[in-house]
Order: structure tokens, then C-alpha cells, then sequence
């Protein structure tokens, strides 16, 4: 017999805000927009942990290994969410948050060379 965990307060709340924001972004523009300012969320993230990681030299595997943990983490909630209909904007947050920093780590290899 397998038990549910409960529900707690704070994961109840997450989830109606989730919800709000989902159908805050029904419309096109407004879910774009939305997708846009992730995406440079993420090209910000990633470039400030490639700045971070070539300050101090030594903490470049550690910085590598944790970028690819969460990068990988967002794979694998990309799973999850491709299979609900109703989670598209999930969806594609998740990707563009994958493209942003994917793109600030590829901006800050090619200032390297």
C-alpha cells in the first residue's frame, strides 16, 4: 500500500500561483513576453556563472557540475510537464530558461578564445 504525502500549505500555494500565472499568459503576447524575460534571465544566470567560475579558477568543475545538474534537473521536469496539455506555459519557460543559459555559457566560452 502506498501513502500519499500530504498536501502542505506552502506546495498548495505554489501551485494556485503556477495556476494564476498560466492563465495570466493565455494570450499570446503577454506568453511571449513572458517567455522572453526568462530567456534573458537565463542568458544573465549563465554568463554571471561563467564569470564567476573563470574569477575563482579553482571552482571550474565545481560551477561545470552544477550547471549541468540543473540543466539536467530542467530535462527532466521538461518530461513531466510534456505529457500535460494544460502546462504548455510550463513548457515553454522551462525551454527558454534551457536556451538562455545555454546561450550565456556559449557567449561566455566564445569571449575565452
Amino acid at each position: 500500500m502506498v501513502i500519499k504525502p500530504q498536501k502542505t500549505n506552502f506546495q498548495i500555494n505554489v501551485l494556485s500561483n503556477l495556476n494564476k500565472l498560466s492563465s495570466w499568459a493565455e494570450n499570446p503576447w503577454r506568453r511571449y513576453s513572458l517567455a522572453l524575460i526568462v530567456l534573458l534571465f537565463g542568458n544573465f544566470v549563465g554568463s554571471q556563472l561563467g564569470m564567476v567560475s573563470a574569477v575563482k579558477n579553482l571552482m571550474d568543475p565545481v560551477a561545470a557540475f552544477l550547471s549541468v545538474i540543473f540543466l539536467e534537473m530542467l530535462i527532466g521536469l521538461r518530461r513531466v510537464f510534456r505529457h500535460d496539455r494544460t502546462k504548455k506555459t510550463f513548457l515553454l519557460l522551462i525551454d527558454f530558461l534551457r536556451y538562455g543559459l545555454f546561450y550565456g555559457f556559449f557567449t561566455e566560452c566564445l569571449k575565452l578564445l
